[in-house]
């Protein structure tokens, strides 16, 4: 395989419209590097049949969702699932880069700009009481401190560079196949960079819009994305004038 391995894991019956297509679409216009993206997860093998997928530099991987079990946040045990068997199938790569279905590329960038380290925050809590995710944080907080680790949030819901062997040796150092935890968290409070990590905000950074609410318009979306490599959003964010932005962005790529 030529250039890096960029995963996605994916959820069909989690989608909210197209931004798989979008985030897709997006490597394929602005990744100045060469690159093989691999798709997996559980109900996609009809994406194989998609002309737009069905293209040399996709793989589409079916992986079987894992069963839930008490006290654990399923997406993540499903997070390791996947990657095994994208290793599997993939087995003389070095690393990957992962990355979400709902993160958008909108202007040209190279590895360096993946592989720089950013957080959302200096420290990070959650709860163990309102949802699987905020659990695992919680969780993963309670780890890091025993383990005397910083404890740097590193969920900035952009593509992160994952070393195999490293990433291996904290899944079994921790079984996350059957403890549930905030992998970018373990990993890059374990394994932390010489150069701090730059801290992100939406107002002033170049590197990402992060939109967490519906609301704003058209020309906003144009203005605040002129210095941004990277839309990203949340479930609460995603709107249709998000996806016109993103169809008129990428038109070219998306035919």
């Amino acid at each position: 395989m030529k250039g890096y391995l960029i995963v996605i894991p994916y959820l069909p019956i989690a989608a909210q419209g197209k931004e798989l297509r979008y985030a897709v679409a997006g490597w394929r216009k602005h990744f100045r590097e060469d690159y093989h993206i691999v798709i997996v997860g559980d109900g996609v093998k009809h994406l194989s049949k998609d002309p737009f997928f069905a293209r040399p530099d996709v793989t589409v991987l079916t992986s079987r969702r894992v069963e839930g079990t008490p006290g654990n946040y399923r997406q993540h045990l499903d997070y390791v699932s996947c990657l095994k068997k994208v290793h599997e199938a993939f087995p003389d790569t070095d690393g990957f880069v992962m990355v979400a279905d709902d993160c958008y590329a909108v202007r040209d960038f190279h590895f360096r700009d993946i592989v720089w380290p950013m957080c959302n925050a200096q420290d990070f809590c959650g709860d163990d009481q309102s949802n699987g995710w905020a659990r695992d944080m919680w969780k993963t907080k309670q780890l890091l401190v025993r383990e005397g680790l910083p404890h740097v949030n590193y969920t900035t819901h952009l593509p992160q560079w994952y070393s195999w062997p490293r990433l291996e040796q904290i899944w079994k150092r921790y079984d996350m196949e059957h403890n549930s935890y905030v992998m970018e968290n373990i990993y890059y409070n374990v394994y932390q960079s010489p150069i701090p990590p730059e801290l992100l905000n939406n107002e002033t950074d170049t590197i990402r819009l992060g939109v967490w609410r519906a609301g704003l318009t058209m020309s906003e979306f144009r203005a605040k994305t002129e210095n941004k490599i990277w839309v990203v959003n949340s479930v609460e964010g995603f709107s249709l004038t998000l996806q016109d932005f993103l169809e008129e962005h990428m038109k070219e790529e998306l035919k």
